[in-house]
């Protein structure tokens, strides 16, 4: 009996969150059916090219790890620093530098305050708080500094 109030309860919940966004998707009734199927087909490609990216970017800092892992036993074992060790520093910054510049030529951002989308400057890329699909950047449309959604840059054209 307790199972079905719980899910009572769920069901109410979920009532009252539609009841509350239902101002705000009015719209979209006015928008024809093929338009809303091109939507779908556009996040799809949009994940799987951010998906794409991901990948390399993964595969490519499991590379530069193993190389550097290497050379420090390498080093290790030999007893010399000078080359092996060094030389995978400079490949690491090298092969970071890389991958930053990759995955910044590969993403924009969609402010969720006016929906703009955009690609920040390299130093605010570089440098502002980040989870796997957010950003903290500040909107050129609206000057709102918000966690602005990550897509690909080939979803649109900004």
């Amino acid at each position: 009996m307790q199972e079905f109030k719980t899910e009572i309860d769920a069901a109410k919940e979920s009532v009252e969150t539609i009841k509350a966004l239902q101002p705000y998707l009015s719209h979209l009734n006015d928008l024809p059916i093929t338009s809303i199927g091109e939507m779908g087909g556009d996040i799809m490609q949009n994940k799987k090219d951010l998906r794409n990216t991901r990948t390399v970017l993964f595969a490519a800092g499991i590379a530069i790890d193993i190389v550097e892992v290497v050379a420090f036993v390498v080093s290790l074992r030999t007893g010399q620093w000078g080359g092996w060790f060094i030389g995978a520093i400079v490949l690491a910054v090298l092969g970071a530098t890389w991958l930053v510049n990759f995955m910044y030529h590969r993403v924009a951002y969609v402010c969720p305050n006016c929906g703009f989308i955009f690609r920040p400057t390299k130093k605010a890329f570089f440098f502002s708080a980040h989870t796997l699909a957010t950003r903290k950047l500040k909107c050129p449309n609206c000057h709102e500094t918000n966690s602005c959604l990550e897509i690909s840059a080939n979803a649109k054209e900004y």
